[in-house]
């Protein structure tokens, strides 16, 4: 409980979890988050007090006041950060101010653990990027709160060593056990019709709102993208896949799309369509391999493009103006080779 004296803005911290004014108790819960924050890092600060258990709260109100407006955002920076807090604990690190720049390299780069077949994994590129903004921004809050946070902890993207890792591409029995594991029966479902957007270079936002009308089977042709509009040709596995899903299943309308639900919202239709690619690589399995990632689908299939036609045909299958981008998609050296 802390005593605020509405003739000065002194704070004193008494025990408790509210606050005394002129007029009565105020439970510290009924507070906005920031405020909360605010006065749990004052009290901690008059104490002296550094330790991860105790300013864990403080830090999560922060970071919810922060992210008010965005529920998803907010549940999962904070999800991270709880992880981080018991990274460190794990380590015997039970002070914020013993955080190094070190160890929250070592939490960024830490193994998951397939518990299915007993193995550890690398973390995916935007699992890594997930934690660094995770521990940043936790560690930012505990420093705008008071605490003495080492400068050298505050991790930014150019300080983390690049491990190399890429997305790998697929080989051809592995491609196979993709498309044997999307489309496993008679019935074609929305995932088989994932695969093959994916195969004819569809990114997974793209995927998302692919409709009937995009399609063109006679032509054997699918338009991708919003704003910037192109056109890739359907392989025959393809062709066949989104036919038979169309024929299976009639779309109500031409502007029906064809890979999530029609009443699905954009943001949890691209990752619906991501989850349903991440599944299948599992099922498939090469979902636990080093660099595997949903990626590896659409990158495979602009390799065979680069392969016949160039890496400009390649960038254009892809959707990029970038030639380097499309070179590090099909994992070519195209400046050396092509300059």
């Amino acid at each position: 409980m802390q005593y605020i004296n509405d003739l000065s803005p002194t704070y004193t911290p008494v025990a408790g979890n509210g606050i005394i004014r002129a007029w009565g108790y105020v439970d510290l819960q009924e507070l906005p988050p920031r405020i909360r924050s605010a006065m749990g890092g004052l009290e901690l600060m008059a104490a002296t007090d550094w330790s991860i258990a105790a300013w864990r709260q403080p830090i999560l109100d922060e970071i919810e006041a922060q992210h008010s407006n965005n529920a998803d955002t907010c549940h999962k920076i904070s999800t991270d950060i709880k992880s981080f807090f018991g990274f460190l604990e794990a380590r015997n690190i039970f002070k914020l101010t013993d955080t190094t720049g070190d160890i929250v390299v070592e939490w960024i780069e830490s193994p998951g653990h397939d518990e299915k077949r007993g193995v550890l994994y690398q973390p995916a590129t935007t699992t890594r990027r997930n934690r660094r903004w995770a521990a940043r921004s936790a560690l930012t809050a505990a420093r705008l709160l008071g605490v003495p946070i080492n400068p050298a902890a505050l991790i930014r993207g150019s300080v983390i060593v690049d491990t190399g890792r890429k997305t790998r591409l697929l080989t051809d029995s592995q491609l196979d056990a993709v498309k044997t594991h999307a489309n496993p029966g008679i019935m074609c479902s929305r995932r088989s019709v994932i695969v093959a957007l994916s195969l004819a270079g569809a990114k997974p936002a793209e995927i998302a709102h692919v409709r009937l009308a995009d399609v063109n089977l006679a032509e054997r042709e699918v338009t991708l993208g919003k704003n910037r509009r192109r056109v890739n040709r359907l392989g025959c596995w393809e062709c066949d896949t989104i036919g038979r899903r169309i024929s299976q299943h009639p779309p109500s309308s031409v502007f029906e799309p064809l890979g999530v639900r029609a009443a699905t919202d954009p943001k949890g239709a691209e990752r619906s369509v991501r989850t349903q690619l991440s599944q299948l690589l599992r099922q498939a399995g090469i979902g636990h391999i080093d660099g595997v990632t949903g990626m590896s689908i659409r990158n495979t299939a602009a390799r065979q493009i680069f392969e016949q036609h160039g890496i400009e045909s390649a960038a254009r299958f892809l959707g990029t103006a970038s030639l380097d981008t499309a070179a590090a998609a099909v994992g070519h050296e195209w400046k050396s080779c092509d300059a």
